[in-house]
């Protein structure tokens, strides 16, 4: 029981990380795409 136990800790551990890096690349992906959106149309407001 305590070899699967230890599996088991290893794989909730495992998917944690990668749940945890899937958030913070989608988060940076979200902030980056938004600020690229407000940079360009402040930047063709100052343009014109």
């Amino acid at each position: 029981m305590e070899g699967q136990d230890e599996v088991s800790a290893r794989e909730q551990h495992f998917h944690s990380q990668v749940r945890e890096s899937t958030i913070c690349f989608l988060l940076f992906a979200i902030l980056y795409i938004v600020s690229y959106f407000i940079i360009t149309r402040y930047k063709r407001k100052s343009g014109k």
